[in-house]
This record gives C-alpha cells, sequence and structure tokens, in this order.
C-alpha cells in the first residue's frame, strides 16, 4: 500500500530521521551512557526545531507535517530514551 505523502512531508520526516542518526552518533561518543546522552542530544534538537518554528511563525497544519510535529516527535523520542535510561538504571 503506497503511502501520499507530500513533499513538504518528506522533508520533515527526512529531517527528523536525519537529527535521530547525528544524535546517535554523538551520543556514541558522549561521556554519559548512551541512552542518556541520547536523550540529551535529540532534546537539544527538539528544542532549536522549535525555535526555528517559532522563528518561522509556522502553525500546525491538517494536511501535512510542520516543523511543531517534528518537535512534539523529537521532545516524545527523547524522553522515551531518557525513560529507558531511568528503566534500565533503577534511578525511577
Amino acid at each position: 500500500m503506497p503511502l501520499n505523502i507530500n513533499a513538504r512531508s518528506g522533508d520533515v520526516i527526512g529531517r527528523f530521521s536525519l537529527k535521530v542518526g547525528v544524535s546517535g552518533i554523538l551520543a556514541a561518543f558522549d561521556p554519559y551512557p548512551f541512552c542518556l546522552a541520547m536523550g540529551k542530544w535529540i532534546s537539544l534538537y527538539a528544542f532549536v526545531t522549535l525555535c526555528f518554528a517559532l522563528l518561522r511563525r509556522e502553525t500546525f497544519e491538517r494536511d501535512t507535517f510542520t516543523r511543531w510535529d517534528e518537535t512534539l516527535w523529537l521532545l516524545a523520542t527523547g524522553l522515551i530514551f531518557t525513560g529507558i535510561h531511568k528503566g534500565l538504571t533503577g534511578a525511577l
């Protein structure tokens, strides 16, 4: 079943994937434990994406993904990695 994703949504998905991938590379060289470092780097990217969304005065749109959607995805992914770290270390 083919996906009908417009070009703008495809760009957002690509940027999200790139940011998560770069975060993984940066986390591999970070002195913190991997999952905690991933959460930290992804959260930093979420903050930067939020700033771009505010500067560009973007809004949520029904038919396409925007930087706001990307920010929410990044925040959720960062929280998941932080939660995994806390679950593995028993730091809940």
